[in-house]
């Protein structure tokens, strides 16, 4: 009986392990934004060049790109403050681990473009619809959502190995 009941128990740990694992894989790949976001407050925003990147062993990384950057046609050094100021506003980048548990997206910052965002922790409740995937807070009276669309693998890089 007590060897039943062992058995029992792990099998439900192998069974929650793969529920939140295929979870976890449900969001490994490339993600591009498709929809402006909605701020915190519902304000819309924008579409930007967004990049989202879950890895299978548990890192992420975004690339966060304003539509409107002005295109200077000069080498760094040569832009005077006002050119390079308005070159990389807004522009955000970063990476750390993530997790899944059920339908929340915890991700760990451990690395920032601005070092002042740097460790911080995130939730996020997702949910995947085909090759689209949708954001929205984990507090409902917050109305942030962002909306991304799974990017197809490039056969081309993949075919030059």
């Amino acid at each position: 009986m007590r060897n039943r009941g062992l058995l029992i128990v792990l099998l439900l740990a192998c069974a929650l392990y793969n529920v939140a694992s295929g979870q976890q894989t449900a969001l490994v790949g490339t993600w591009e934004e498709i929809e402006g976001r909605l701020d915190g407050d519902g304000r819309q925003t924008a579409v930007r060049a967004n990049l989202l990147v879950f890895t299978p062993d548990g890192y992420y990384m975004t690339t966060d790109f304003p539509p409107t950057r002005p295109k200077v046609n000069k080498r760094l050094a040569d832009m005077t403050k006002e050119e390079l100021l308005a070159r990389f506003a807004d522009v955000r980048g970063q990476r750390g681990t993530y997790s899944v548990s059920g339908d929340r997206l915890t991700t760990q910052r451990l690395a920032s473009i601005d070092p002042n965002e740097e460790v911080a922790t995130l939730v996020r409740v997702f949910k995947i619809e085909g090759d689209t995937v949708t954001f929205t807070a984990p507090d409902p009276k917050i109305k942030f959502q962002s909306r991304f669309r799974r990017v197809k693998p490039n056969v081309a890089a993949n075919d030059n190995r």
